[in-house]
């Protein structure tokens, strides 16, 4: 309902200078986010990573950390295999 409103009022007057409308919307995006963190506040609260930590010397490293890095270097390493050496990739 709060989107029909926006289009009649604000959009619908930008139908013809996308650039205009573009900039609206933006801007009434910026209005009612610095709004809702001035009504609701900016206080968020963390969430502990699972998997516990370990240490090496004097610095604490998140487990959950080093498996998400494993993670990101497997599907690198499978995007590197599917773009140089399949067909696909060659098309690609």
């Amino acid at each position: 309902i709060i989107g029909m409103i926006v289009e009649l009022l604000i959009v619908r007057r930008f139908y013809k200078r996308p650039l205009d409308s573009l900039l609206a919307t933006w801007g009434l995006s910026l209005i009612v986010t610095q709004s809702m963190l001035l009504i609701v506040g900016s206080a968020v609260r963390g969430i502990g990573t699972p998997e516990g930590s370990f240490a090496i010397g004097g610095y604490t490293f998140s487990t959950y950390r080093l498996v998400l890095f494993g993670c990101a270097v497997a599907v690198l390493a499978g995007l590197y295999i599917i773009f140089m050496k399949t067909r696909f990739g060659v098309i690609a």
